[in-house]
């Protein structure tokens, strides 16, 4: 979705995009092909028009909460968005996905080892970018990296597995999303010395991801720009939290378990089952599960949230809530 930006924020993405660029030009080398060939992948992803930008923006807000901004927080910035980069390459081979932001995913036009390698480079990148700001950057960032990695193992192991329940679905989004938005706002704090903003920030952050997490799995039931393929949740036996939430209903439940059943599936079986679940009342109960993490996300921050920055997170929260909930 597009957010309103103030030109202290359009400015701050703006350094942030020349970073990226920079760090991903192509650079004379030993071995040029190579290098050809990961860049082209990592930019293909990295550099493009049709990226939310969501974590570099969240570190602006977090920085403008703080009263701070200056080039350590535009390479932290950069880096959240390389190491998110990273996961999306990685997800995107294992969930074999044919789009990404509106265009084919790096592993369909350039091969899964491609993709992989370009993900491990654009990690390389990011604790590059990171070298010269606080030490403790790269330990949290290195924490975080690991947490990810866990997180998505542990939502491959779940796959097709009915039983699972929505508190299994949260640590697995605290994984996936949450602790890489609550890395943004403990860099801010990091960057600040600011120890108590630090705690603040990454429980905010966690809460957010959770949230940003249960509006990108409404995404994959109605999202209607074709930016991503629709219904890959269930194509991939993936327990989202609105299939998790429509197994309550036996119909919907008995439905899924004879198509997850069957080695192939067609797509006018993953459509009708698609729709079912869009009609069954999911969506409306997660969009009431985001606006509950929106709100924790926001009392979190204390006494922050009167400033403009933890205004502007409220703000930003509240577009991303009424974009993929409106008329629900």
């Amino acid at each position: 979705m597009d957010f309103a930006t103030s030109a202290t924020e359009q400015q701050f993405l703006e350094k942030v995009e020349a970073c990226l660029s920079q760090a991903l030009e192509v650079k004379e080398g030993a071995l040029p092909h190579s290098a050809e060939i990961l860049l082209a992948a990592s930019r293909h992803l990295c550099v493009t028009g049709n990226a939310k930008r969501a974590r570099p923006l969240l570190t602006s807000f977090f920085s403008d909460a703080l009263g701070i901004q200056n080039q350590q927080l535009v390479l932290a910035a950069a880096a959240g968005e390389l190491i998110h980069s990273a996961s999306l390459l990685h997800d995107d081979v294992i969930d074999d996905a044919k789009m990404r932001r509106g265009r084919s995913t790096v592993s369909h036009q350039f091969g899964n080892s491609v993709a992989v390698l370009s993900g491990n480079y654009l990690l390389s990148v990011a604790f590059s970018l990171l070298k010269e700001g606080p030490k403790e950057l790269i330990y949290d960032s290195i924490e975080v990296i690991a947490y990810m990695a866990k997180a998505a193992m542990a939502e491959i192991s779940i796959r097709g597995k009915m039983d699972t329940s929505t508190t299994c679905w949260r640590e697995i989004a605290i994984g996936k999303t949450g602790v890489l938005f609550a890395w943004c706002g403990k860099a801010a704090a990091r960057i600040a010395r600011n120890e108590d903003a630090a705690q603040r920030f990454y429980q905010c952050g966690l809460r957010i991801g959770t949230a940003f997490q249960l509006i990108d799995d409404l995404r994959d039931l109605q999202d209607k720009k074709e930016l991503k393929d629709k219904f890959l949740d269930i194509k991939n036996r993936e327990l989202s939290f609105p299939i998790l939430i429509s197994l309550e209903n036996p119909f919907i439940r008995n439905e899924l378990k004879n198509l997850w059943g069957k080695e192939e599936m067609n797509e006018a079986e993953i459509l009708q089952v698609g729709q079912h679940i869009v009609d069954s009342g999911a969506v409306q109960k997660t969009c009431e599960a985001a606006k509950l993490e929106i709100q924790a996300a926001i009392d979190a921050l204390g006494h922050f949230k009167e400033t403009s920055g933890g205004k502007q997170i409220f703000h930003w929260l509240n577009q991303l809530y009424q974009t993929a909930c409106h008329g629900f």
